[in-house]
């Protein structure tokens, strides 16, 4: 609502008999304005879902249940006529998501609903596809899935149900974009048999010839077999490609790979755009990846965390270099690199001292192994353990970030180490694992980094920010976030604090609506504080794993009606 509106209202109210009669007036144009306005709002279910019994069944079990009961009664001694005792109602599927959708409240349908169901809420996916599409209009776009665990946050409540959780929940968000929104969706079949000639694919990408007002700012990716992922991925980085060539900067990706342990294949993806997208649920022809592409005056910027963190004495520089290729499968090699010699280029003496440079000390990766496990406590090797390689740029001093994760694959008699990614000659390297607090600090960072970005805040940026469009009722959000996390982490990785990622994500925002799930691989560019994360451009999207990679959204639409800064 206007300033100049509500100054209106606020004028009928203090005694201007003036401003009284058009005041009824004034609040149906609010109240029209509240109905057009776009919106992120989100609701949680915990707790158990209702078991699925056939009317036969059940009908047969209350009967069964009804006679053993008077037949104990009798032994009892009890009268008849005594009431039965209330039995606990457990509110079935379709109750449930209008519950939800009561408690959400929106004041106009939503264009997008996302839904994630975990522990037996993931065995209902199909019921609960039913039970949105009963309550929600047929454009409006149902998707998400069954989880290890899902996560939500209202303005006021953070609530991360863990995958430990055995009952789980569902999350719910509504979304409501601008009037000139555009939506788009992909599906690329599983890909059964890697050999196999890939499948076509159901519906296409926006393109630069199909209008700027197409221009992508959000691709969501949902996946349940990872080849399928990959192979979406890459028509996505194509399609940004494109974009960018014709003028426009990178959209936002994000997703993860779906699925629960009491949902078999094909079952754990929910997918319903009402028109070319209606996998079956009930075999593997859903087991593919759903990509939407979300375009109009939405914006959208990504938070991406793993939290590594350089866990030994030293960092080194790569002195030899060399490659080797392993048979996948028949007909199938990859090249990978391998480190063969370092030399220590910075020490440091404990955990919290600062590195500082040292004369330079030629040890084999296997030595600065055993260097990792006696500078740590207790001797023990962290896990996970990743090398990192980081390009030499010609810094006076050794960098801590901005690495590049590897994986050890093999460590030869002389000391070689095999990794699953390239090594340049001359490169930084250094051990690092991943940490708690380290993780927290770079997520902290990355929405912040994305609050700038969506010029909610202006530091580090030469441009002011933009304060949202409000309104008369401020329960509307015009912010939100899609979230996913590594099923790895949660309070047992967060040194059992619970819902450290959602506090994270909120840390400059403290009412930002969240929902997302936990995932088997999550989708979006490097980490923050790795190599190709930063605050630049949004980079290639990948299936990383035991991050938390969350995208926010701003669906005022604010910089568009804004001049752009000088």
């Amino acid at each position: 609502m206007d300033d100049e509106l509500l100054w209106e209202v606020i004028l009928s109210y203090v005694g201007n008999g003036s401003k009284a009669a058009p005041t009824a007036k004034i609040l149906g144009a609010a109240a029209r304005s509240r109905a057009a306005r776009p919106y992120f709002l989100t609701a949680l279910k915990r707790g158990a879902a209702p078991v699925a019994l056939p009317a036969r069944l059940e009908s047969a079990a209350r009967r069964i249940g009804g006679f053993l009961l008077r037949r104990a009664r009798q032994r009892m001694g009890k009268e008849e006529d005594e009431p039965p005792p209330k039995r606990e109602e457990i509110p079935d599927i379709k109750t449930t998501v209008k519950q939800l959708i009561n408690e959400i409240k929106p004041p106009a349908p939503p264009h997008i609903a996302v839904l994630f169901a975990s522990g037996g809420w993931a065995g209902r996916l199909a019921d609960l596809r039913e039970a949105l599409r009963s309550v929600l209009p047929a454009s409006t776009v149902l998707l998400g899935g069954a989880a290890p665990g899902v996560l939500g946050a209202t303005q006021s409540v953070v609530d991360e149900v863990e995958p430990r959780d055995e009952h789980g929940a569902v999350s719910l968000g509504l979304i409501r974009l601008d009037g000139g929104a555009r939506l788009s969706s992909l599906y690329v079949p599983p890909f059964g048999d890697p050999h196999a000639p890939p499948q076509e694919v159901v519906g296409k990408l926006p393109e630069p010839e199909d209008g700027p007002e197409h221009a992508p700012r959000l691709m969501l990716v949902l996946s349940e077999d990872q080849r399928a992922a990959h192979a979406a991925l890459q028509k996505v980085q194509d399609c940004r490609e494109n974009w960018t060539k014709a003028g426009f900067p990178p959209c936002a990706v994000s997703g993860g790979l779906l699925g629960a342990r009491n949902v078999g294949m094909g079952g754990a993806l929910l997918v319903d755009d009402g028109d070319i997208i209606r996998p079956d649920l009930s075999d593997d022809s859903g087991a593919g990846c759903l990509v939407l592409s979300i375009a109009g005056q939405t914006r959208a910027s990504s938070a991406v965390s793993r939290g590594a963190a350089i866990v030994g004495p030293h960092v080194y520089k790569a002195a030899d270099v060399s490659t080797w290729r392993v048979g996948v499968c028949p007909g199938h090699a990859v090249t990978m690199g391998k480190a063969d010699s370092l030399v220590v280029k910075a020490s440091r003496y404990n955990k919290e001292a600062p590195f500082e440079a040292v004369e330079a000390t030629h040890v084999s990766p296997g030595a600065s192994l055993r260097e990792v496990q006696q500078f740590v406590a207790h001797g023990r090797m962290p896990r996970p353990l990743y090398f990192g390689v980081r390009p030499h740029n010609d810094e006076d001093e050794a960098p801590t970030d901005g690495y590049n994760l590897l994986t050890p694959q093999h460590l030869d008699d002389d000391g070689s180490l095999a990794l699953d990614g390239d090594v340049d000659e001359g490169a930084w390297c250094a051990w690092l694992t991943l940490e708690p607090d380290a993780s927290v600090s770079e997520l902290e960072a990355a929405a912040e980094a994305s609050r700038v970005a969506l010029r909610l805040e202006s530091k580090s940026r030469g441009a002011r920010a933009l304060p949202l469009r409000s309104g008369l009722d401020e329960t509307l959000s015009v912010l939100g976030g899609l979230v996913f996390t590594c099923s790895g982490r949660g309070a047992r990785f967060h040194n059992l604090k619970p819902n450290r990622d959602s506090l994270a994500l909120r840390a400059g925002r403290r009412n930002l609506p969240l929902v997302g799930c936990f995932c088997n691989g999550e989708i979006g560019p490097p980490p923050f504080r790795e190599r190709g994360g930063g605050t630049v451009a949004e980079g290639e999207a990948h299936v990383a794993g035991f991050t938390c990679s969350a995208v926010v959204l701003r669906l005022d639409g604010a910089e568009d009606a804004q001049p752009p800064p000088l």
